[in-house]
């Protein structure tokens, strides 16, 4: 991972590091989830891993994927899990993360939030910072 070798370069600079990814295992770029992770778990400049901008629905099969690779804490901050259309709007329905986040806090999430298209009411207070 580019910002891995970036970082050398400043040495005292700390970076989360999170993906936007397009389905259970890739990211928006095409890489597997995990090999992008398992590049970044030596890196000591990097703190934490995760996705972002990613339907709530795929974040579980992310973090079964990882299980074992970093012992870094994980990071999520998905998407309402609504789409974008060529109207240039959100279409479908907000996904309440009170579905999700027991879950993912089993699986190691130690960071969560939530996309800009959320409102409070979605998260019921249960962003972790």
């Amino acid at each position: 991972v580019a910002l891995s070798r970036l970082l050398v370069e400043f040495s005292s600079a700390k970076a989360w590091v999170s993906f936007s990814c397009k389905d259970s295992s890739h990211t928006s770029h095409g890489e597997a989830f995990k090999a992008a992770v398992e590049a970044l778990a030596t890196c000591n400049q990097v703190t934490a891993v995760g996705v972002n901008c990613t339907m709530p629905q795929h974040i579980q099969g992310f973090l079964e994927s990882v299980e074992g690779v970093t012992d870094k804490p994980l990071v999520v901050y998905p998407n309402s899990g609504e789409t974008w259309s060529n109207e240039n709007k959100w279409n479908g329905t907000k996904t309440n993360l009170n579905v999700h986040l027991p879950m993912w806090l089993e699986k190691g999430v130690r960071i969560a939030g939530k996309y800009v298209t959320f409102v409070g009411k979605d998260t019921h207070g249960q962003t972790i910072i």
